[in-house]
C-alpha cells in the first residue's frame, strides 16, 4: 500500500536532537474513504487565511495518518508550547488518580491544603470540588495577573475572592486547572508529567514531553505543556480508543466517557467537559489551546485531526471548514485513488511560510560588513547585532544580554534552520516560570531579502515553538532604525541601534 507522508525533508540541521515522528501507520486518504481533493482543499484553506502561521496538521483516520503536513520550515520533529491544550492532559492525570483510588471527585479543594488555607474559611471555600475545578465553576473570581507577580499560586487563589456558589457558575480560568495538578502531585507524590509519563506517555512512546512548572515546583497544569505533533496524534487517539491502546486499558473508559461529554452549559460558548470543549458538530470534541492549537476528537468518523499554529485572530474557522468541506465527502469504504491524490503528494511543495520578497544584494551590504550595532531594550533582550554577508546568506550574530551569542542564517528565497541560545519570543513571558523545564535547544528558521538599498527585511520563525517575528531595518549613517513586529500580535515595537 502506498503511504503518504506530506512533509518538507528540507533544512536538515545536524544538532536537531528531536526524532519522534512516524510512529503512527501511514495510509492514504482514499484507503480510509476520505477523497484527496477535500484534503487538499482543507490544507490550502489553511494556508490562505492572512494573521494565520500554520506549523502542522494531521489527519487520522481508524487510528492510521492520512495527511500530514508542516510546512516550511517547520518539520514533523519540532515540539510545540500546547496553551490550554495541556488542560486535557492534567484531567487525564485526574481520572488516572482516581482510578488509583488516591483522589475522588466530590473531594474538598481545601482539604489538601489545610497549611495554606485562610484565618476564615467561607462556606464556598469550603465546597469547592474536585470535580467544580475540572468544570471550570470553582467559583474563585478570575485573575490573570496573579501568575505575573505571586510565587506562592496555591496560597493565593485559596486566599482569593469568590463570586459565586461552586458549582453554579462557569468561568473559564487557568488556575483552576493548576490546582487539580496541584493536587495530583499532593495525592501522588509525584508531578504529573512524571506520572503521564509512567501511566500514559511511556505506552504512547512519547519520547520527548516536557512542563512548565510554577515557582512552587508543581507543573502549571492549565499550560505549559510542550509535544510534538504526532504525540497529540497518539493521545488524541487514545480518547477515540475509549482509553485503549495497543489492547491495554491506559485511562478507563468510563472517565474517558465524562471528559468528552458535556458536563457544564456554557452560556457565551461551546459547553464543557473535563476540561475539554464541545464541538458544534454532533458529537465531536476538542482540547484547545491559545493561538490555535487543537486536538478534534470525531467519533462518528473515527477521526482526529491535530492542529498546531499561531493565529492572532480567534473564531472556528478551522473547525466549519472541517465540519462542511470535510466530513460530508467521507466514505464508510475505502475510494478509488485518482489523479487528485497525485496532486496532493505534490502539493508540499508548496506548503511553506512566506519568505521576504526583494533583493538577495545591496551595494550598501559592504559598509556592515562585521559592525556591531548595540540596540536599545526590546522584547527579545538583544544586546547587539553584526551581520556577515555572502553570495545568498547573511550571517547575523546576536548578542544577548546574558553574554550569549547565536549565529543564525538567513536564507534568500529559502529557509534556513539554525540552533539558538537565546529563548524565543513568547506571548506569556510575564508567566513566572515561562520555559522552565522546557528544552534551551531552540531553532530558528531564518530569510532576508533587499527591499531598498539601504532596506533590509528579516524574517525568524521560532520552529520548536510557537511564535515568530519580522524586522524591517533602515541602515543609515552607522546607525539603525528597525520595526519589530510579532505573528501573535498588531504590537509594533521600534528599536534603534548604533556602531560603537
Amino acid at each position: 500500500m502506498k503511504r503518504l507522508c506530506i512533509c518538507l525533508a528540507g533544512l536538515c540541521v545536524a544538532v536537531l536532537c528531536y526524532g519522534q515522528a512516524h510512529d503512527l501507520e501511514r495510509s492514504t486518504p482514499e484507503a480510509e474513504g476520505i477523497p484527496s481533493d477535500r484534503v487538499i482543499a482543507f490544507f490550502d484553506s489553511l494556508m490562505s487565511v492572512p494573521g494565520v502561521d500554520i506549523h502542522s496538521t494531521m489527519i487520522l483516520r481508524h487510528g492510521k495518518v492520512v495527511a500530514e503536513i508542516y510546512p516550511e520550515p517547520f518539520r514533523a520533529e519540532y515540539g510545540h508550547q500546547l496553551f490550554s491544550c495541556s488542560k486535557t492532559f492534567t484531567a487525564a492525570a485526574v481520572g488516572l488518580a482516581i482510578a488509583d483510588n488516591r483522589l475522588r471527585l466530590d473531594d474538598r479543594l481545601a482539604a489538601f491544603f489545610p497549611e495554606l488555607l485562610p484565618d476564615t474559611v467561607s462556606g464556598w471555600l469550603a465546597d469547592i470540588t474536585v470535580r467544580d475545578l475540572l468544570t471550570m465553576t470553582s467559583g474563585f473570581e478570575v485573575d490573570r495577573r496573579m501568575r505575573t507577580f505571586r510565587t506562592d499560586w496555591v496560597r493565593a487563589y485559596l486566599n482569593h475572592p469568590m463570586v459565586a456558589e461552586p458549582g453554579k457558575r462557569f468561568a473559564y480560568d487557568s488556575i483552576n486547572t493548576y490546582l487539580l495538578s496541584a493536587i495530583v502531585q499532593r495525592v501522588t507524590g509525584m508531578k504529573i508529567i512524571d506520572y503521564l509519563k509512567q501511566r500514559i506517555f511511556t505506552p504512547l512512546h512519547i519520547t520527548e514531553a516536557y512542563w512548565e512548572e510554577s515557582p512552587e515546583g508543581i507543573n502549571a497544569g492549565g499550560w505549559g505543556l510542550y509535544l510534538q505533533p504526532e504525540p497529540l496524534a497518539k493521545f488524541g487517539q487514545l480518547l477515540l480508543n475509549n482509553g485503549r491502546w495497543n489492547g491495554e486499558q491506559l485511562l478507563p473508559a468510563s472517565w474517558v466517557k465524562e471528559m468528552t461529554s458535556r458536563q457544564v452549559d456554557n452560556a457565551i460558548g461551546d459547553d464543557y467537559g473535563y476540561q475539554m470543549w464541545m464541538c458544534a458538530y454532533p458529537g465531536a470534541v476538542r482540547a484547545d489551546g491559545a493561538y490555535g492549537q487543537y486536538i478534534i476528537l470525531i467519533p462518528d468518523k473515527e477521526m482526529v485531526v491535530v492542529i498546531t499554529q499561531c493565529l492572532r485572530i480567534g473564531g472556528d474557522r478551522e473547525q466549519r471548514w472541517i465540519w462542511d468541506g470535510l466530513l460530508p465527502y467521507v466514505s464508510d469504504k475505502p475510494l478509488a485513488v485518482g489523479k487528485s491524490y497525485d496532486r496532493l503528494k505534490k502539493a508540499a511543495d508548496r506548503y511553506a511560510h512566506a519568505l521576504p520578497k526583494g533583493k538577495a544584494r545591496s551595494g550598501w551590504a559592504k559598509q556592515l560588513q562585521s559592525k556591531e550595532f548595540w540596540l536599545s531594550d526590546n522584547s527579545l533582550d538583544w544586546q547587539s547585532i553584526r551581520f556577515e554577508f555572502d553570495n545568498r546568506e547573511i550571517q547575523m550574530y546576536v548578542n544577548d544580554r546574558q553574554g550569549k551569542t547565536s549565529r543564525i542564517t538567513l536564507g534568500y528565497e529559502e529557509w534556513k534552520t539554525s540552533p539558538i541560545l537565546f529563548y524565543p519570543l513568547n506571548a506569556r513571558k510575564s508567566t513566572l516560570g515561562s520555559f522552565s523545564n522546557v528544552p534551551k535547544n531552540f531553532y530558528v528558521g531564518g530569510g532576508y531579502a533587499w527591499t531598498g538599498e539601504k532596506r533590509l527585511e528579516i524574517k525568524l520563525h521560532f520552529v520548536n515553538w510557537m511564535s515568530a517575528v519580522g524586522f524591517d531595518l533602515d541602515f543609515e549613517n552607522g546607525k539603525l532604525s528597525a520595526t519589530l513586529r510579532n505573528n501573535y500580535s498588531d504590537t509594533l515595537e521600534k528599536i534603534e541601534g548604533a556602531i560603537r
